[in-house]
C-alpha cells in the first residue's frame, strides 16, 4: 500500500493518516516526523514538476529524498544495475545514495542544470551512477 502520492496535474498530495500509515508494511513504527518528511518529499515532487516537466524517475526521487531529509541515518548502497535505475522502481536507498553523492560532490548550479535539461541528465546518468558506486566503495573502505 502507498502511504503518500503526488498527483501532478492537480498539484495534490494524498497522504494517509498516521494511524492508517502504521498499518502498512514497513511503517508500523512511523511517527509524526516521518509523516512530515513524507509530506515534504511529495511537495518537492510538485515543485520539481512545476520547474521541470521532463526528468528521470531516479533524479526526482533523489531530490525529494535529500531535500526532505529522509533516510539520513541509513547505510549508503547501490544494489541495482544502471538499467534498473533508468527503468524506475528500485530500492529507495539507491535513490538516497545517488542523491547524497550528488549533493556532497556537486554545486547547486550543476544539480539545477540536470534538473532543467533532461537530455543532459540522460547523458550524465551512466557517469553519475559509476561515480556513486566508487563513492560508496570509498566510504566503506574508511
Amino acid at each position: 500500500m502507498v502511504v503518500a502520492r503526488t498527483y501532478y496535474i492537480d498539484r495534490e498530495i494524498h497522504i494517509l493518516t498516521l494511524e492508517e500509515r502504521k498499518k502498512c508494511k514497513g511503517h508500523s513504527k512511523d511517527n509524526i516526523e516521518n509523516m512530515l518528511e513524507c509530506l515534504i518529499h511529495e511537495f518537492v515532487h510538485i515543485c520539481h514538476s512545476t520547474y521541470s516537466k521532463k526528468t528521470l524517475r531516479w533524479y526526482g526521487e533523489a531530490l525529494a529524498i535529500i531535500l526532505s531529509n529522509q533516510y539520513n541515518n541509513y547505510e549508503l548502497y547501490i544494489n541495482c544495475t544502471l538499467d534498473e535505475l533508468l527503468n524506475g522502481y528500485v530500492d529507495y536507498i539507491n535513490y538516497y545514495t545517488i542523491g547524497k553523492y550528488l549533493f556532497d560532490t556537486y554545486d547547486k548550479e550543476y544539480i539545477l542544470k540536470l534538473l532543467k535539461d533532461k537530455n543532459l541528465l540522460e547523458e550524465q546518468t551512466p557517469r553519475i551512477y559509476e561515480e556513486t558506486k566508487l563513492y560508496v566503495k570509498n566510504i566503506k573502505s574508511k
